[in-house]
């Protein structure tokens, strides 16, 4: 079976399989308080151009997101995020069950723009019943999206000057991050990130480690008081924090890299998906950016691709139905596009 469905089903890159394998030299202390996380948070703040920052090393993209928000947040208050944002969608309510209520807006390929927060603020400050609803706190936005698009710098911009304007924090969850700052159609960088968003999250899990999920705060003020017990109490406290850090320092030294590497692999091998499918006449359901292809089939042809393929049936976007997604990454090699040209060969020969 070849591998569309997800860009994390491989243990881990080579390089960071051989760093977790060096036998350490001797015992380290625990929770993070060690040389190897220090390093990586001192990488971190090369990256984003942020001496006072900080970062914690989690293991997975749902804890550090219902961590991250529900420390920033007080119980209160909700969450804007796009109808289409991952944690509106597919992280089974774990924003919910902290108490905060997401309050979604209708995404544009995944977006949405200053305009809608600032149109979203105007009518909650000018509600006689606003002291009866959850107060907004923080805007949740990902890069790329949950659709694989990207915001430009100019929309990071204004959607930071709007949030701040209105008292209102910046998440950027980064999950895919590495296959966004690759991108062609990119005007990102990760200094650019830091310096319009109050807390964000680098991606590992799904850009080469084999777990793991850097949380940044861009200034040491940003920082919840004892957040450290709140990781306890999220079960997100790992004891050998080093494990993630140490694929991170790995990941993000020498200029970022291999973290760049394997975006940029990922992002060519998500064009070559896309020719495959236009040489056979299959439509894509919105505009590729990244690392996700999305494509329109007939249910006979989703049928038959799922004999060789693993994809996901993403069902439709907007008014598209008959939606899949395919997922490449770090790991996609030209056996995998062979496979998809024998498969849809295959099908239009029956």
């Amino acid at each position: 079976m070849i591998n569309f469905a997800n860009d994390y089903s491989y243990t881990a890159a080579p390089e960071i399989m051989k760093a977790l394998a060096e036998p350490l030299p001797q015992a380290l202390p625990s929770y993070g308080a060690d040389t190897i996380s220090e390093n990586a948070r001192s990488l971190i703040r090369e990256a984003i151009r942020k001496p006072h920052a900080t970062a914690y090393f989690l293991a997975g993209g749902t804890q550090t997101n219902a961590l991250a928000l529900d420390t920033l947040l007080p119980r209160y208050s909700s969450v804007i995020a796009a109808d289409t944002g991952h944690i509106a969608t597919y992280e089974a309510g774990a924003i919910e069950f902290t108490g905060h209520k997401i309050e979604t807006l209708p995404g544009h390929e995944g977006k949405i723009s200053a305009d809608q927060v600032t149109e979203y603020m105007r009518r909650f400050t000018t509600s006689g019943l606003r002291n009866h609803m959850p107060q907004p706190g923080l805007v949740y936005i990902s890069y790329p999206t949950e659709l694989g698009t990207l915001y430009t710098a100019a929309e990071l911009r204004a959607m930071a000057e709007v949030c701040h304007s209105n008292d209102l924090l910046l998440y950027l969850d980064g999950a895919r991050m590495a296959y966004g700052l690759a991108s062609p159609h990119s005007d990102v960088s990760l200094p650019i990130i830091a310096e319009c968003c109050d807390a964000f999250c680098i991606g590992g899990t799904k850009c080469g480690a084999m777990f793991g999920e850097a949380l940044v705060f861009s200034h040491s003020s940003t920082v919840p008081d004892n957040f450290a017990t709140s990781m306890r109490q999220h079960g997100a406290l790992l004891a050998k924090g080093w494990l993630v850090a140490q694929q991170f320092t790995t990941l993000l030294e020498n200029d970022l890299r291999l973290y760049m590497e394997f975006g940029r692999h990922g992002v060519e091998y998500a064009a070559k998906v896309q020719a495959v499918l236009g040489r056979h006449g299959i439509d894509v359901a919105i505009t590729r950016q990244t690392n996700q292809v999305f494509a329109q089939v007939s249910t006979a042809l989703k049928q038959h691709m799922a004999r060789s393929l693993a994809f996901t049936d993403w069902g439709w976007i907007g008014d598209i139905t008959g939606v899949i997604r395919l997922v490449t990454g770090r790991a996609s090699a030209e056996a995998d596009i062979e496979g998809l040209e024998r498969s849809l060969t295959d099908f239009t020969e029956l």
